[in-house]
């Protein structure tokens, strides 16, 4: 099954600040005791787009591109 625009938007607290090069995302699975299994690091640009908002520079979107679940 693919998933098409899933999204996770944030806002970050006062006295915080985002630095887009720390952002690194992990496809993540699950095994049979449901506990998570971290895989490989997410190309951004090719797995997601982190969006900062251009009106609040506390708050960030990370859209997903085609997902396989």
């Amino acid at each position: 099954m693919h998933h098409k625009g899933a999204y996770i938007e944030d806002t970050m607290g006062d006295g915080l600040t985002l630095n887009q090069d720390s952002i690194v995302l992990h496809k993540v699975t699950f095994d049979n005791d449901g506990k998570p299994v971290e895989g490989a690091a997410l190309v951004e640009g090719v797995d997601y787009k982190l969006i900062p908002d251009p009106k609040n520079p506390n708050k960030f979107k990370i859209e997903f591109g085609k997902l396989q679940v």
